[in-house]
């Protein structure tokens, strides 16, 4: 059963990767106070590497399965230490080579609070269909939770971060799992993990929530932040408008 589940959604999101043409890989954004943010892995789910005033920041890692892969990039962008890793949730997609990063890298993980336990203990936080339809189509995936190396992490938040002496905020941003949270890099690229999804042309909303009303309001949390550009945890990057159309629809 999980087995088909997660060929199932493997299958879904690489078939509208291909199908929408995601070009996110290597691509970098730069901010007005130098920095910058580059996807360094990408299909399946996104992993970005943000670099500024002297400190290096990974944000989620990707699928234990593709460690190779982004230990090669990590390798191709001359990354030697990694200061903070930034956790949007406790997904064995996003956290698959946290434990890892931490231990080879001596980065400082970084998680909201309410997700610290299932990454201590190495478990997923479930994957709760959002809406009847999906419910129905993803019948499967109901409490679809499957493990990863546990991960100890070293800092927790409640609603907000800054990292010291960073332009770099964390923003708690429930609704796809409890503790979801969004990376603020110099008030121009928002890192959103997976409240809002890249991979529709005509949808952000994620199949998978906890809490509808949590997403929306995440959503409206979002908007306030004033970023240029939001890139998710799939798919490809969206801009400010699709997060306005998508406030105007859920009214």
């Amino acid at each position: 059963m999980i087995i088909s589940t997660l060929i199932l959604l493997s299958a879904l999101v690489l078939s509208l990767n291909v199908l929408f043409r995601v070009k996110l890989l290597h691509r970098t954004w730069h901010t007005p106070n130098g920095y910058s943010v580059t996807c360094i892995l990408s299909r399946l789910s996104n992993v970005y590497l943000v670099r500024g005033n002297g400190i290096t920041v990974l944000v989620d890692t990707g699928l234990a399965s593709r460690r190779a892969k982004l230990l090669k990039r990590l390798r191709h962008y001359g990354v030697e230490r990694i200061d903070y890793l930034l956790l949007t949730h406790a997904h064995f997609d996003h956290v698959g080579n946290a434990a890892y990063v931490q231990q080879a890298y001596g980065a400082q993980v970084v998680v909201h609070r309410a997700e610290a336990e299932l990454l201590a203990s190495g478990q997923s936080a479930p994957f709760v269909p959002a809406t009847r339809l999906w419910r129905l189509l993803l019948r499967s995936a109901r409490n679809f939770a499957p493990a990863f190396e546990p991960c100890a992490p070293n800092l927790q938040f409640d609603t907000s971060l800054t990292l010291p002496g960073t332009h770099i905020s964390l923003h708690h941003t429930p609704g796809h799992t409890p503790g979801s949270a969004s990376v603020l890099v110099d008030g121009t690229a928002l890192l959103t993990g997976d409240a809002l999804l890249g991979i529709f042309n005509f949808s952000i909303n994620n199949p998978f929530a906890i809490s509808a009303e949590d997403m929306r309001n995440s959503w409206k949390t979002l908007a306030t932040l004033g970023a240029r550009v939001l890139l998710p945890g799939h798919g490809s990057l969206k801009r400010p408008a699709h997060l306005r159309r998508a406030l105007r629809r859920a009214r």
